[in-house]
């Protein structure tokens, strides 16, 4: 399963249902982007695998039950920053998170803020000044040593 925080629009979502064969969740805190992404979801023609609803971040009840394959949040650094704990809990080990939103130069204090929460960087895309970071996350084992 993948999810989507602060989907907007609901692009990441839509691209994820299009490239992986599993159920995506998107969630935004603004209900009129939730809107706007179930709309673009059922004109891609994935409104049966894209699931939108409000939430702030990893807070709402129903993300707390989730296990996630992939978390991908197109968010500025800083909610990024303070949502890490979080997506480390919520990603299933051997899980990943693409983080996008981000300048170029907050990307090394982001990837170092992931990497003490047990994630390893997988990619870094960088363009315009702009940076997109893989990280997949290791062992539960190792997360919380």
């Amino acid at each position: 399963m993948v999810l989507d925080i602060g989907t907007g629009t609901g692009i990441l979502a839509i691209a994820a249902a299009l490239a992986f064969d599993r159920p995506v969740i998107a969630t935004d805190n603004d209900p009129i982007a939730v809107e706007i992404a179930e709309e673009n979801a059922a004109k891609a023609g994935v409104s049966q695998s894209v699931h939108a609803f409000v939430a702030e971040g990893l807070a709402h009840p129903t993300l707390r039950r989730l296990a996630p394959d992939l978390i991908v949040a197109n968010i500025l650094a800083r909610p990024l920053y303070d949502l890490a704990p979080a997506m480390a809990r919520a990603v299933q080990p051997g899980g990943y998170v693409l983080l996008s939103g981000i300048t170029e130069n907050q990307a090394w204090a982001t990837t170092a803020r992931y990497a003490s929460l047990g994630f390893d960087l997988e990619k870094r895309i960088l363009l315009d000044g702009w940076a997109a970071l893989l990280l997949g996350r290791r062992n539960a084992s190792t997360l919380f040593d």
